[in-house]
Order: C-alpha cells, then structure tokens, then sequence
C-alpha cells in the first residue's frame, strides 16, 4: 500500500478567553461569574476635538449590569492612545489583542450611581477613522465612521469590492478595449477556449490561481540533503521568519509592536512584523524533525536557522525585532510633505504611523496571496498594499518566485490606482545585509563588507563567522532596478524629512561627500561604477551594509505601472568546493540571442573558493562529456591551467573574472549548450603535504541560440518549451501550462501574421500577432505566448501545436508535440486552520467550527484502472502557546506552562469520531482516464467537523496550537 503524508505543523492557532487574549488583565478572574447580556445598555459616540493631526472621540455610556465591560474595535486600532486609556482606567483593566484589533476595558470603576459614565478616547489620526464598540457578549452597542472620505478610493472590507483599490478612472478605456479586442478575436479565433490564457497574474481573479491568506506563510524550494541526512531546506516569506513560521495573522502582523507584560508600553517603534520585507533563509531541519518548529530565546531548537537580514526572526531584550531593516516604498510622501530640494524627495518607510498613516501603508489594504507557480511547481507569494495621500494612491504588489537553483527573484510592479497622474514618480527597495545563525547575532557576525559580482552584475557579501555567501543581482532583467548602490539602511519606521535618507551625506575620511545612497533621484549609484570582480567600493569600516535600489524618476499616469526585480541568493554550502558562476546564464526558454553577424560569442564568468589555493575552470560547447572540455584559466606562466590564490582572496571569497571568445563560424542557426565546471588541485606542492580531496563545482551551463538566416520566405522555429520534438518524442510537461516562444524572420516583407492550431485543426486557427511591423528586415524577432494554456487536453494522448507565419505570399510552419505522462498522486492542505477565540465558562463545552486559509485537495496523476484513495487525519494534543500569556516566554521547552494542553474531542457529521488518531476523512476517491484527477476535500472539513472543547482550570487565556498530519493512501 503507497501513501502520500503531508505534515501540517502549526496550523491551528486557537485561543480562549473570556473577552480576549488579554496583555496584563491580571483581576480577569474577579469578573468571571454572574455574566449576564447587555439588555438594555447604552453607548454614544461624539467627535470631541478634530485637528491635524489627532481626533478625540467622547464616548458615554449607561450599563444596567454591575459588570460593565466593553470591547473597541477598530482597522485603526494602533492609532488609539493606549496609555492614555491606561492611565483613565488603570493598566489592570485595560487589555489589547492586536490580532482581532481590539481594545477590552473594565469600566466598573468608573460609573456613578446610575451605572453610567463618559471618558474622551484620544487617536492619533487625521483621517477616516472607523470605531465599533461591543458588549460582554459581542453585541454591538456603537458603531460610527469618523471624518468619513467619500474620495477614499479603498472600499472598507465590510463594502462590496473591497478586494483591490478604486480603479475606476481606468475601467470605461480598459473595458472599451477589451469590447474591441473580443470582438477582434471573434472575426479570427474559433470557439475553443484551448491554449487561450487561462491563468492570469491578477491576484483578484479566480482564474489567476493566486489564494489569499490570512495568515504569514512559509514556502520551501527545492529540499536538498547534506551528507548527514538532514534536509537543506530553503524557504521564502515575508516579513520575519519567526512570524512565518508561527503562522501569525495579516491583521496581527501590521498591528502595533507587543506590549511589555510589566510595564505596559510598546517594545520598540514601528509594527509587529514588517511584511513588505521580501525574506529568504536557510533552514536545516534533521531527520524526522519539524520544518515548522518555533524559535525560542534560549536558542533549543533542533533546527538551524539561516537568515540574512538583521532582526529576522531575532530575539533581543525579551522580544522579537519584526525584520525592520529591509522594506519597500515609494516617493507618495513627498506629495504631502514636499522636500525643499525636489530631486530629493521626502520618503517614509511602511511602518511610519506620522502625518497619518495611510501615505505610508493603508492599514486595510494589506493582502498576501500564494500560488504554485506554473513554471517550476514551486510556491510563490506575493504582498500587495496600498499607499495613500488624498486622491493620489499606488497600489504595490511584490511577487518572490524560486526558480530551479533556488536564487530567489522578488519582482516589485507599482501602480497609479488613484484619480491624479503622479508627475514624478519613484519606487525603492532597501536592504539590510547582516547574517544570523539560529536567530542570533554578534557585532563580528553582522559586520557584511559588500563586494562586486563583477561586470556590473550586483553584489555578494560573507562573513568568516557565518558558513554561507549571500549574493544580489541586481543587473540581470529587463525591469532591473534604474538606480542601486552597496550602502544604506534605515528602518522601516524611519521619516525622510527628519533623517534625509537615503540622499543624506556621510562624512567618511577618504569618501567624504558619499551620499548615504545617492545624491539624488537621477543618481544611479553603484550601478555604473566597477570596482571590479571582487573589489570593494567602500573601504573605510563603520558603514552598516545595505542594498539600496530605486526605479527612474518617470510620470505615473493613473492605470499605468512600473517594476523593479532583482534576485538574491543565500548559499551555505559555498565554503566546502569550488564554485563558477557565469554573466550569461541562458536557457532553451530564454537563450542568449546571437547577434545576425557575429562570428564569436565572448563566454566570461567568475570562480571563487574559499578552500582551495589553485583552481581550474573548464568548459565545453554542445558536449556533455566533460573530459573533452578546453580551459578557461590561466596559471601563473598565463598558459592555460589552474589559477592561484592569495591566503587574503580564499579568506573572503575573492571572484576571480575568466573570458573566452568561442568561434561560432560553424554552428548551425538554432541552440547550442555551453557547460562550465572549476575543480580543485589536488597536486602536493611538497610531499609534506596532506593529501587533498579532489572537489568540483556545481555544473554552469549557458544556452545560446544562433540566428535563423533570413530569406524573402519567412521562417519560424519553436524554441520554447522545447525544440525538436515529434510524435515519438514529445515534450512532457509537467504542469497545465507553459511558455510558447520561438522566432521568426523575414527580410523583406513589412508585416507578417502569426496564428496556431491544435492538432491540424486549420479550420480554427488562433491568432498570435496579426499584420506584426517587420521592424528590423533580416533580423530574428522574438515571438511568445507565456502561460500558454493545455487545460483542456486533459489526458495522456499526443497532441500538436502547429505555429505559421505568413506574410500574405508565403508561409512557414513548426510544430511542438506534447503528451502528459502517467505519474503518482499527492495531497496539498491548507498551512492555517483556525477555530476561532472561544469564550468558555467553567463546567460547560462547547463546539468549535473550523475555518481554513488554503485547500485540501488531493491531485491523482494515476490511470483510471488504478486503485482507489483514501485520505487520513491525525490530530495530535493541542498545546499552550506559551508567549500568548502574560509572563510566557515561547516555546522553551522548560517552561511548564508549555505542557498544558486543552482537552478536546471530534465530531464529524454530528458523530463522535476521534480524538487524536487516524480518521477517515474520505474514502474510495477514483482515478479516472484523465492525466489529472483533482478532488477538492476542503468543504468536508469546513461542513462535517467540529472540536468540543473545555474550559481548563490552570490558566484564564492563551493560544493552543496543533500539529495535524495528513494521509493519502491507496485503499486496500
């Protein structure tokens, strides 16, 4: 019998309490009994005092309870004054939960003799400010919308809508354009749907596959093992590792920072979690161990957490730092607060609360989404938030992607959705470099000299005290960042009008007048400046290390967008062999054009080691056979063979630069693989010598593609998924879709016209380009449909795709053959699952209903004469979250706090059915005679189950977790 497991850990957060989960309620017990409903009771809202910077709100209220408690909630709810709340009633009755965003306070001490009373709530916001207040039994007592904005151009999330910023000033031309494009289509294009796009990169749309969580989320790339079995598990995330890993809510995420359990203020500035910080880590988890295991202060995790930003994931002084120093941003700021010096434009970070905080991040707007990327099955994230000022509004939504070696590529689109054209527009990234190991850090570790890729290509910075290299490239795509320099950090509180940044000077002995990062908007920065291949552009030491990027100063029209991507690669096994790395890194998708002329193609590239004295890069063309390969190095006598090093340049990683002309005057138009290689030398320089390891390198390999010769009959070539395929040998796609692209030319004709058919299918062609500008007569012009469609080709036949170019006298033709392959089945579950904060009364249970972020579904790839599958829940106990209590301090396993656990019990379909063992969640799920039979499992658990649980005597309130295994198993 096969099964397929899939570990769920950390994926119910469940809280109980009897308002809330409450920072410092110490007396909760003295309100507990007697609770009765809020018959009767009253609450008024009155604007008391409105400036321009603050809005003080009267409340009044008349209880006919002698235990009068009352709940505020607000999106807002960090603009509230908390200690001054505290300070009118006493810290003891005055408890936040920023996850629900809620403020409970004990009004017992504050009512006269007619149970009734008023106090002056102080916020510190000039703007829309939405105020709900609730009874003991979650009635709604008040509820009223302050300086209410008609011109608001983000619904509220209770409105119709609310998914995506107001876009109306674009959607009368947007929907004129697709009236005339459909009606286009329908003059050229058949009925069938076949290959038409249907997964979109609107996040909104339900086509799309993007998913919205709720919750923080943690993606891996490809899993490698290390050679004592322990799994090299890259992952991505936004925001602080720790967040990601526990699994905290969006809303929580953006609240305000922790309070202290003593002392009753915020643990530092700024939010909780900064989620604009696009992350990546390393995390070593050993054999049967939990990816998802917490991070704790006293550092007794099984894991090894690698990061690279500082405070992601870090403790210090009791707390967690939120990863403040690596965000995105735009100049929107500067249209509120104009700087004296427009090329320096006043910007804010994402978690500024000043001057209203909507121009720094609209508190409601916040969304993260997942999806399995088509290209590569991996997950992807993205972040999309909203900045604010009035009717000007940028819509900005970052997207991280691994591709097949785990680089990380992090792609930053910014969009005018607002009613006003942006006449000067810039988005930034900035970005902390400073190592972690396991959460920790140390002046010595932190200290991250920047270094050069070389040929302009970006930057990599080690450290003596962390095992890995961290690189950043920032020169390899078409929308690669405008301007980017190896210096500046702030924090993502930080204001530009009080601190200048990132166009301040810095005073550096030998570099007095560098700018922090550029002097002004039309600086490029490092960009431009090469040090060279390993060289430092700062020497002088007192520099905190940082990556600083922005896109060009440009006009925004309403609708229009720009986007900035780079990409950033965090390798620990980079110390223990050799490595090459090339400037061209092309593939059979994306390959590297050869110009129509050129009769060589120059292959340049780096080494580096941080081990070995001499090493020797070697390469072959269109051979796979290494041992034929020529030499790239050059020894000491400048002959071709291993190159040395100085003790210095192996201390730090030195790139040493390598290039070759290769002739191409024999090459056939079409593809052709470069593979490159270093290894070590193992010769003694003296029999002394111990023996030395024979290392290699990973294999580098470089796809170009020689132009096609143009003739006044055009020519076409597939090039993309695959080239060369046919009946016998058909390209196997691993997903629903992927990139169509080729080339074509032509060398006299003015237009040409591409169209393709499924499967010979000529009476209904689909039009590709009609009547495309042959712009450049000879030349090989790109061609592409990405995300290329093959849904409905649901089955494990051969099908065709045949692609014509035709210039109105002649035509040419290529054609891709493709067929799915019979392969196994999995299951995909949801990362959160959540019952919800319960109110519990001593001696009574209650029943708990599931909501889930993410399906489960289960994918079978199997034939149709297969055997059935069914799918197995295991639930282990629920235990208490230790740092969600007053006095906790997370998950030390020592703490006997973490050893309580909620008693609960299951019922499925009103049955009782488990407590914690294997249940049988769905049974005799068939395979059919489709390639893929998907079965959406998700409404079972949302419909069928639910959790009975009981108030527990040890503790008043606190979050439980549980780790829940999922099983698919073909049925005996």
């Amino acid at each position: 019998m096969r099964s397929k497991k899939l570990l769920i850990s950390l994926i119910f957060i469940f809280s109980l309490g009897f308002f809330s989960v409450l920072m410092g309620f110490s007396p909760l017990e003295k309100i507990q009994s007697n609770i009765s409903p809020d018959v009767d009771s009253e609450v008024t809202l009155e604007k008391e005092k409105n400036d321009s910077d603050t809005l003080s709100i009267k409340i009044k209220y008349k209880f006919k309870t002698s235990k009068p408690v009352i709940t505020l909630k607000s999106p807002q709810i960090t603009k509230i004054d908390l200690d001054d709340l505290q300070k009118e009633f006493g810290k003891e009755h005055v408890g936040l939960n920023s996850e629900d965003e809620a403020i409970t306070i004990n009004l017992k001490d504050h009512m006269d003799k007619k149970n009734a009373g008023e106090f002056i709530l102080k916020t510190t916001t000039d703007g829309e400010f939405r105020l709900l207040i609730e009874g003991i039994e979650n009635t709604t007592l008040a509820f009223k919308v302050f300086n209410f904005d008609e011109s608001s151009l983000i619904p509220s999330p209770a409105e119709p809508d609310s998914e995506k910023p107001d876009e109306t000033a674009t959607q009368d031309d947007e929907s004129s354009n697709q009236n005339d494009q459909e009606a286009q289509d329908d003059d050229t294009n058949s009925d069938s749907d076949a290959g038409k796009l249907e997964l979109t990169d609107d996040e909104t749309d339900a086509k799309s596959g993007w998913t919205q969580s709720k919750h923080m989320l943690l993606s891996t790339g490809n899993i490698t093992k290390d050679d004592k079995g322990n799994s090299v598990t890259p992952v991505l995330y936004f925001g602080a590792l720790n967040y990601a890993i526990e699994g905290i809510s969006v809303g929580d995420a953006i609240g305000g920072r922790p309070i202290h359990p003593e002392i009753f203020s915020e643990l530092g500035d700024g939010r909780k979690n900064n989620i604009t910080a696009a992350n990546s880590a390393v995390i070593i988890v050993p054999k049967n161990g939990d990816l998802y295991e917490h991070q704790s202060k006293k550092n007794k995790e099984k894991n090894t957490f690698y990061t690279m930003t500082y405070g992601d994931g870090m403790t210090g002084k009791g707390h967690y730092w939120g990863s403040q120093r690596n965000f995105i941003t735009t100049n929107l700021y500067n249209f509120k607060r104009p700087a004296e010096n427009y090329w320096k434009p006043n910007i804010v970070g994402p978690d500024y609360k000043g001057d209203g905080s909507r121009v720094s991040m609209y508190e409601e707007s916040p969304k993260l989404y997942s999806r399995t990327d088509p290209r590569t099955g991996l997950t992807q994230q993205r972040l999309t938030f909203v900045q604010q000022f009035k009717s000007k509004s940028v819509l900005i939504k970052t997207t991280q992607s691994f591709d097949a070696e785990n680089t990380v590529t992090i792609r930053t689109e910014f969009k005018n959705v607002g009613r006003d054209n942006l006449d000067h527009f810039t988005g930034y990234t900035f970005r902390d470099v400073s190592f972690m190991k396991n959460h920790k850090s140390s002046d010595a570790m932190r200290a991250a000299p920047l270094y050069s890729l070389g040929s302009h290509q970006g930057i990599y910075t080690n450290n003596k005290k962390f095992e890995g290299r961290a690189e950043f490239y920032l020169n390899r795509f078409p929308d690669s960042p405008y301007a980017w320099s190896g210096r500046g950090t702030a924090s993502s509180f930080f204001t530009g009008k009080e601190t200048g940044f990132p166009f301040n000077l810095k005073g550096e002995s030998e570099y007095d007048n560098l700018p922090n990062a550029f002097r002004d908007i039309n600086d490029v920065g490092d960009k431009t400046h090469e040090p060279g291949a390993g060289k430092r552009w700062i020497q002088s030491k007192g520099w905190d290390s940082g990556v600083s990027m922005h896109t060009e100063d440009q006009s925004l029209e309403v609708g229009q967008s720009v986007s900035m991507t780079y990409a950033t690669n965090l390798d620990i096994s980079v110390k223990s062999h050799p490595n090459v790395d090339l400037y061209d890194e092309g593939t059979k998708e994306k390959p590297i054009m050869i110009e129509k002329d050129a009769t060589s193609y120059n292959l340049a590239g780096y080494w580096y080691d941080y081990k070995n004295d001499r090493v020797k890069v070697t390469y072959t063309l269109d051979d796979e056979n290494m041992e034929n390969g020529k030499i790239l190095t050059r020894d000491k006598n400048g002959k071709p063979g291993y190159e040395s090093q100085t003790e210095d340049e192996k201390y730090v990683g030195q790139s040493h630069e390598f290039s070759k002309d290769i002739k191409l005057r024999n090459l056939k138009p079409g593809y052709h693989t470069i593979r490159v290689f270093a290894e070590n030398d193992t010769t003694k320089q003296k029999p002394s010598d111990p023996n030395i390891e024979k290392q290699f390198s990973y294999l580098k390999t470089n796809v170009i593609f020689i132009p096609i010769e143009a003739t006044s009959v055009p020519k076409l070539m597939i090039m993309s998924p695959e080239r060369g395929t046919s009946m016998s040998n058909p390209h196997i796609p691993k997903f629903e879709m992927f990139d169509l692209k080729g080339v074509w030319t032509d060398s006299d004709s003015e237009k040409v016209t591409l169209s393709y058919v499924f499967d010979g299918d000529v009476e209904h062609p689909h039009i590709i380009e009609k009547d495309a500008n042959n712009s450049s007569p000879g030349k090989n012009i790109n061609w592409g449909i990405e995300d290329f469609s093959i849904k409905d080709f649901n089955d494990v036949k051969t099908h065709s795709i045949t692609v014509t170019i035709d210039d109105g006298e002649y035509q040419d033709t290529d054609t891709l053959y493709f067929r799915h392959a019979v392969g196994d089945f999995d299951i995909t579950a949801p990362q959160n699952i959540e019952f919800g904060m319960k109110q519990l009364v001593p001696g009574k249970t209650i029943h708990a209903v599931p909501s889930t972020s993410g399906l489960l579904k289960v994918n079978d790839y199997r034939r149709g004469n297969s055997k059935p599958l069914k799918v197995m829940l295991n639930i282990e106990k629920f235990k208490l979250v230790t740092n969600s209590i007053p006095g906790g301090n997370g998950s030390d396993e020592n703490d006997p706090q973490a050893n309580i656990e909620l008693e609960t019990s299951f019922y499925w379909n009103e049955q009782y059915a488990f407590r914690s063992n294997d249940f049988v969640i769905a049974d005799g799920i068939e395979s059919t005679d489709q390639w893929l039979t998907s079965t959406d499992l998700t409404s079972k658990i949302t419909d069928n189950l639910k959790m009975k649980i009981q108030k527990i005597p040890e503790i008043n309130s606190g979050k439980f977790k549980s780790k829940w295994t999922w099983t698919a198993v073909e049925s005996l």
